[in-house]
């Protein structure tokens, strides 16, 4: 038996040896896959930045990722809210219904290419980092998220938090809820079920 434990931690030393020079403390509740993206995580950040804190899931890829190929949607669902309320103000209530349809059509839209990605995407692990960088001269902490092939644990992508992506997370959130057709809707304490998506919108996005 005391060979087995001493085999076992020396295999679990040389592991994170070879992954050597790191910093960032490893939970001791993560398997060494889980481990290693932590590790990796780390050294793909920008020079000078420290994990503050991390959080790894394996999860399919999630719709709100997609900020970039969701900027057209993002700006026609402002539009039209911003122009339902102008024209509710003014009185012309057939053309805020249009703009109510456009709300909804865009949430329609959402809700079926996220049932789509839901049922193509294979499993990612992502670690979800909150991170110190030495440029950001508000104290708050930059939200990265890093994001492995489970199969052979390749780096795929390392996403910053921005506001665009924070925006699209709030798109995507609110379509999925049915909200997203209701102009007036507070986003301001908006929550998802999804762990990647609730940790963009609880970010201080760049």
């Amino acid at each position: 038996m005391k060979k087995i434990i001493f085999l076992t931690s020396f295999i679990i030393g040389v592991l994170f040896a070879s992954c050597g020079g790191s910093s960032v403390k490893i939970d001791s509740n993560l398997n060494s896959e889980e481990a290693n993206a932590v590790i990796k995580t780390e050294k793909s950040l920008p020079r000078g930045a420290k994990m503050e804190s991390y959080e790894v899931v394996k999860s399919k890829l999630p719709l709100a990722l997609l900020a970039e190929e969701y900027k057209d949607y993002r700006d026609q669902a402002y539009k039209a809210r911003l122009d339902y309320r102008v024209n509710m103000t003014r009185g012309l209530q057939q053309v805020a219904e249009k703009n109510l349809q456009t709300l909804q059509n865009i949430q329609n839209i959402i809700k079926e290419k996220s049932k789509n990605l839901e049922s193509t995407s294979p499993e990612y692990i992502f670690v979800l980092a909150e991170v110190k960088e030495r440029e950001r001269n508000d104290g708050k902490l930059t939200g990265y998220i890093s994001v492995f092939d489970s199969n052979d644990l390749e780096q795929v992508d390392l996403i910053q938090v921005t506001t665009p992506l924070y925006n699209n997370a709030v798109m995507v959130t609110e379509a999925l809820e049915g909200t997203l057709e209701n102009p007036d809707q507070n986003t301001d304490n908006l929550k998802s079920s999804n762990l990647i998506v609730n940790f963009i919108l609880n970010s201080n996005p760049k």
